[in-house]
């Protein structure tokens, strides 16, 4: 397990150093990527050579025979890329250049649309997530480098290198997805995925009691929060102790 994203000024700056929790401070190694599967296997560091042409997917042509860009259509067949919602529960599909917003049952009206347009990315990007606590930062990467929302809008200071704020984690990853902390004394957590292997990466920081408290909570941790509580008081409880 990796622990981190943690700069010069931490870069998700959430330490309260009023609050009365003892911390206990743990040294944890950066982990090493895990095979998957589970069971163990020699790796083998030697270049791998390329499948035989038979073993090989045919690639859709991004091109119309005329050499004119093929338009986007939603069931082209294509893969997406990645997959992700933002604080306030909108769902995004994200393929190529374009990405989707989704309902429950279909696209909603006029996408795709441009990442560059919307999130000043050029597209195709690697993977993406957003953290499920009371803020819901989104996270984007692309090659060697992530850019962090705050519900759409981006943060000052990014993007930034994948190896200054994810320590312990590869560039150009295949896919992303996180997990909630059970308490206030656990972390946040972010398995990456890239070729046979994953990372799994903890968050060192969350939210103060009072970043919660003056922040919208994020649509997703707010279903998280009342399947486990039954009022923010109890989540509220549940993660910083007694109030004061």
């Amino acid at each position: 397990v990796t622990r981190g994203d943690v700069f010069a000024l931490p870069e998700d700056d959430y330490v309260d150093y009023n609050l009365t929790v003892d911390f206990v401070t743990e040294e944890v190694p950066v982990a090493d990527p895990t095979e998957l599967p589970t069971s163990p296997v020699l790796v083998d560091t030697t270049p791998q050579s390329k499948p035989n042409p038979e073993e090989t997917l045919p690639e859709l042509p991004d091109r119309t025979p005329d050499g004119s860009e093929e338009p986007e259509e939603l069931c082209s067949g294509k893969p997406f890329d990645a997959f992700t919602d933002l604080k306030n529960g909108s769902l995004y599909a994200f393929r190529g250049k374009y990405f989707y917003e989704l309902d429950k049952t279909s696209v909603r009206p006029g996408y795709p649309k441009l990442i560059s347009d919307v999130w000043g990315i050029e597209g195709p990007i690697d993977a993406a997530f957003t953290r499920i606590n009371c803020q819901g930062k989104t996270y984007l990467f692309k090659g060697t480098q992530y850019w962090r929302f705050d519900d759409g809008a981006l943060d000052p200071g990014y993007p930034r290198d994948i190896s200054e704020g994810f320590e312990g984690i590869p560039d150009n990853v295949d896919a992303a997805f996180a997990l909630p902390a059970h308490s206030y004394h656990g972390s946040e957590r972010v398995y990456f995925f890239k070729d046979k292997y994953y990372w799994s990466y903890d968050f060192a920081q969350q939210p103060t009691q009072a970043d919660c408290e003056k922040s919208s909570p994020s649509t997703v941790f707010k279903h998280y929060a009342f399947m486990n509580r039954d009022s923010w008081e109890d989540v509220f409880q549940l993660l910083f102790g007694s109030r004061m």
